[in-house]
């Protein structure tokens, strides 16, 4: 019995040493949480990204590190990944004992809305590892749905701005070729210098609404063009955006044009046109204006905002048709923010122009910013410094940052970002900072991504030798187009914007376009100073990167609706009618 004792006695000193060890370990490691310091939102948008700054003070005798160990984990339930993870690693460098460190990360908020805890604890891991010190306060976010245009979570830019010449507006053949003429002050017209790398396939318009042009496809057939003044040529366009899935247009109107009386009458008449359109196919319509060329004079905005006044004057916003959100109508203002000497206004200028969309003139205002709002400064020359221009961010309802041509393909050689990258390094960042005006202006600000099939304006931009700048942004046959939809939907937005629906221009279109040499013009080059023919791009070159149609191999043959087939997958997403998990891969094939 006695050596019972004895071995009972022996158990308790060995426990009591363990727990001394423990405790000392314990003491060894401490920390303190410094509320004042750490930057928690109370508001998170489901699904989406945001920021946060977490400090302690190490009131212990060990050395922190990323090397050794130290992190924060989860609480409120212990290692619960509810933020996208169970970890916030130590920021590098070393903390000593009476010493701050912030841990900062970005974390992503669960899918379902609702209050959830928010609640994290100082932690080594590996050997001689545990828990220590104070846990954060309890904190308690909410989650709820990121705004999103509800009638139309898909929309596309409308230019709408192609002329012809027996449209009644004598501008020729405006945004198809340049330096035509006039003979003999008659609409005999003679087109020369092509300015588009796209060319439409205009089989399902009324054919007597289309001009011949005078040139052959390569099939041998005539070449036509079509003008927006036409009615019926507006409310195809429509029809196809209600087929393919697309909610809104959001249709152009350039400040540079409203005081001009001619081109304000034709961009009525595309106005008027869309709004029938809208009205006959059950889509959403808005107008955009585009700042662009003006110089400092800010009357320009007072010409824009006039222009309001009279679409609203009109009873154009309150027609069923108008795309509203949150009881507004919806307006798109495109060049607030940029360091450019095309957009050159102040933030003092854009706050007063913005302070006066409210009363009976209230809208619900995207606007149009830099691609780099969030950096600013002279290291990005596209727009000017954050701090500088936040405020006037603020005052937009959501905020859709322009990205054509600032990022490519994978494997482009462009030297630009990957689509990939650029949603892991700017569009995670942009998502993250919203909702941080969120939280600091108590305002649902929403965020628009724009994405864009592919670029080329070799014909447009006229330089000796097109090549450099034919299809410098390659479409792979969509999957250029569909892994910038995937990046977007996967960081949790739920509505996108397509540049462009017509821009072939730019070559940035997504309506239907010749899909072989044999439906694209031939000899239509005319210019002794480019002595090179005119190149297009057309869909059976997909696959075929950097290549001019005289090189290239042909990869499959899309059909000529191929981007709006795209374009209605990415709507069955917005809409959750696609039940199929979300792939980088691209859904359908030719």
């Amino acid at each position: 019995m006695h050596r019972s004792i004895r071995s009972s006695f022996q158990f308790v000193l060995t426990l009591l040493a363990a727990l001394s060890v423990s405790s000392a370990a314990s003491g060894q490691n401490n920390a303190r949480f410094e509320s004042g310091d750490s930057v928690i939102p109370s508001v998170v948008y489901a699904g989406m990204p945001f920021n946060v700054s977490i400090t302690y003070t190490n009131t212990g005798t060990t050395t922190w590190s990323a090397s050794t160990g130290y992190c924060l984990g989860s609480q409120n339930l212990r290692d619960n990944t509810r933020w996208g993870t169970a970890r916030i690693t130590h920021p590098g460098g070393t903390t000593v004992k009476d010493a701050k460190v912030t841990f900062t990360a970005l974390l992503t908020a669960p899918e379902t809305t609702g209050d959830f805890p928010f609640q994290w604890q100082p932690l080594k891991t590996g050997v001689g590892g545990g828990w220590f010190g104070q846990v954060t306060e309890l904190r308690t976010i909410k989650v709820e749905n990121p705004p999103r245009l509800v009638q139309a979570p898909l929309v596309v830019g409308y230019q709408g701005w192609f002329h012809t010449p027996n449209d009644g507006y004598f501008r020729g053949y405006k945004h198809w070729f340049e330096d035509g003429r006039f003979v003999n002050n008659t609409i005999t017209y003679q087109p020369r210098n092509c300015v588009v790398d796209m060319w439409p396939d205009t089989t399902e318009y009324i054919q007597n609404n289309l001009q011949n042009t005078g040139y052959k496809l390569g099939n041998g057939q005539s070449a036509f063009a079509f003008s927006n003044a036409d009615r019926s040529i507006v409310s195809k366009h429509f029809e196809w955006m209600k087929n393919y899935g697309i909610g809104g247009a959001i249709v152009g109107r350039f400040a540079s044009q409203l005081r001009d009386p001619e081109f304000k009458r034709f961009r009525n008449t595309v106005l008027s046109h869309a709004l029938a359109a809208a009205e006959t196919h059950g889509v959403k319509v808005s107008v955009e204006y585009d700042l662009t060329g003006q110089d400092a004079d800010a009357t320009w905005l007072n010409t824009v905002f006039e222009d309001w006044q009279n679409r609203v004057n009109a009873g154009d916003t309150t027609k069923p048709e108008w795309l509203r959100q949150d009881n507004r109508p919806v307006v798109r203002i495109y060049g607030l923010g940029f360091d450019s000497d095309k957009r050159p206004y102040t933030p003092q200028q854009a706050t007063n122009f913005l302070n006066k969309f409210t009363g009976q003139y209230s809208a619900y205002i995207i606007g149009g910013i830099p691609s780099f709002w969030r950096t600013g400064g002279p290291a990005d020359d596209d727009a000017h410094p954050y701090e500088e221009w936040k405020d006037v961010y603020s005052k937009m309802d959501m905020l859709a940052p322009w990205t054509v041509g600032r990022y490519d393909s994978l494997n482009s050689t462009n030297h630009l970002m990957s689509a990939e990258e650029w949603a892991e390094t700017v569009v995670k960042g942009d998502l993250a900072e919203v909702v941080n005006l969120r939280n600091l202006t108590g305002k649902k600000i929403g965020y628009l991504p724009y994405v864009f099939p592919g670029f080329s304006w070799s014909n447009l931009k006229r330089e000796r030798d097109p090549r450099p700048l034919y299809n410098q942004s390659p479409r792979f046959g969509g999957r250029f187009f569909w892994t910038q939809i995937y990046e977007n939907l996967s960081l949790g937005n739920r509505t996108l914007g397509i540049s462009m629906f017509d821009e072939v221009d730019e070559g940035t279109a997504i309506f239907k376009v010749s899909n072989s040499e044999g439906t694209s013009p031939r000899d239509i080059q005319n210019d002794p100073a480019r002595p090179l023919k005119d190149y297009f791009v057309h869909y059976s070159q997909g696959d075929v990167p950097f290549a001019t149609p005289a090189e290239a191999t042909d990869g499959p043959v899309y059909p000529t609706d191929w981007y709006l087939q795209l374009a209605r997958e990415a709507s069955k997403y917005l809409h959750g009618t696609n039940t199929e998990p979300l792939s980088r891969v691209r859904p359908i094939n030719p």
